[in-house]
């Protein structure tokens, strides 16, 4: 009996609550509460209390909040407004010293933000997809932008970190596509992990003296990036800094070597990417450094496949004369020699019946000495017969240490050739 009752009780409550009608703000006219109040308008919103937080939620549906005044009674900004997809413009009063954890995360249509110098920290996602965000002014005060502070604002073309900032967390501009400029202020000491990786159209990066720590992956597939300067004061960089910019012609170190760096820092960059340093600064070495190639700035452009220019004389249309010693010898025009002789297998001395001086030859100059036939086409060419090796289009080491072993192999057949 008493459980019928109570079933009965509860389907009556029921009823009237369906009965009375349920009364919701007016949006065509102001409305207010606990320290907010908000212009139906012009669908702005204004909180002057951190009491105002959230006193909307019920009386002001999200989709009507166009613009954001915090005013300044207001001491931070919680994550009351994330997903706000209409709203365009925040206006930050000059109380407010912490923006926290997603805070804006996901207000797709604000355009821009001026954080005042009131703000000491900005805090996790605080504007991560913020997707039309194209300009972000950081106040004076900002000490700490945290991990993805701004992470996919892919319509933000600049940033300006100012020198009151002491760190940055991880991926914070992490796939800013639009992103071509950053400058890093006096304050900061460390470019966190992945702090701008992916930003894709970044072309200009000046980072400050103070830094002395690039994180893995910092400017990893920066594509759009074609030179970068690393100030003397950094002596870490790790794993793939800078890996997958494909367009990274140099890199100009202006101090010593760093003394840790990592794999594949400079991976995947242009063809031609060359680390320029300084001569009078320590640990380079040319022209190979950590496996890329080095030079001094102003010194002399490492050694490259093209020959270099020759007092040689040019070849000459005139038949060459026949060894009378040897009908099956003629003399080598490219060499410019009167005992250097071409015989089936290649090049001869005069005085010798066998190719391996151009085996030898061939060595020297893969191995970068200088010698007397080293740039005539027909020396590698014999070399490698005498090995019984094809001929590759571009010679490597590999042929040489090939070449070298046929020879060390073939005592009895150099000794008894035949031209």
């Amino acid at each position: 009996m008493r459980v019928k009752r109570f079933l009965t009780m509860i389907i009556a409550v029921a009823m009237m609550i369906t009965a009375v009608p349920i009364e919701r703000t007016n949006l065509s006219a102001n409305s207010s509460g606990n320290g907010w109040s908000f212009n139906s308008a012009t669908g702005t919103l204004t909180v002057t209390s951190n009491a105002g937080y959230g006193g909307w939620w019920g009386e002001v549906p999200y989709l009507d909040i166009r613009a954001l005044i915090i005013g300044n009674n207001v001491t931070s900004i919680s994550h009351s407004f994330t997903g706000y997809t209409s709203l365009t413009s925040v206006t930050i009063g000059n109380a407010v010293t912490s923006i926290i954890y997603r805070a804006f995360s996901g207000c797709t249509a604000l355009t821009s933000i001026t954080i005042p110098n009131s703000v000491t920290s900005i805090g996790n996602s605080a504007f991560e997809w913020c997707t039309s965000l194209t300009s972000v002014t950081i106040g004076n005060g900002v000490t700490s932008i945290s991990s993805g502070a701004f992470a996919n604002c892919t319509s933000l073309t600049s940033i300006a970190i100012p020198n009151s900032v002491t760190s940055i967390g991880e991926s914070a501009f992490e796939s800013c596509t639009s992103l071509t400029s950053v400058t890093i202020g006096n304050g900061l000491t460390t470019i966190s992990n992945n702090t701008f990786l992916f930003c894709t159209s970044l072309k200009n990066l000046t980072i400050s003296n103070s830094v002395t720590t690039i994180g893995w992956n910092a400017f990893g597939s920066c594509t759009s990036l074609t030179s970068v300067t690393i100030p003397d004061s950094v002596t870490s960089i790790g794993n793939s800094a800078f890996d997958n910019c494909t367009s990274l012609a140099s890199a100009t170190f202006n101090g010593n070597a760093p003394t840790n760096f990592g794999d594949y820092v400079f991976g995947r960059t242009a063809p031609n990417f060359t680390i320029l340093y300084h001569s009078n600064k320590s640990g380079w070495t040319t022209p190979k450094w950590k496996g890329y190639t080095a030079q001094p700035i102003g010194g002399t452009p490492p050694t490259t496949t093209t020959p270099p220019v020759t007092t040689t004389p040019p070849v000459t249309t005139t038949p060459p004369t026949t060894n009378p010693t040897n009908p099956n010898r003629v003399p080598c025009n490219c060499c410019a020699t009167n005992n250097i002789y071409v015989g089936k297998k290649g090049h001869i001395l005069a005085n010798q019946d066998i190719a391996i001086f151009d085996a030898l030859e061939v060595l020297k100059n893969l191995v970068g000495m200088d010698g007397a036939i080293e740039n005539c086409p027909n020396a590698l060419n014999a070399a490698l017969i005498v090995a019984n090796r094809p001929v590759p289009d571009t010679p490597t080491i590999f042929d040489a240490l090939e070449i070298l072993k046929k020879l060390v192999n073939m005592d009895n057949e150099i000794d008894n050739p035949k031209s």
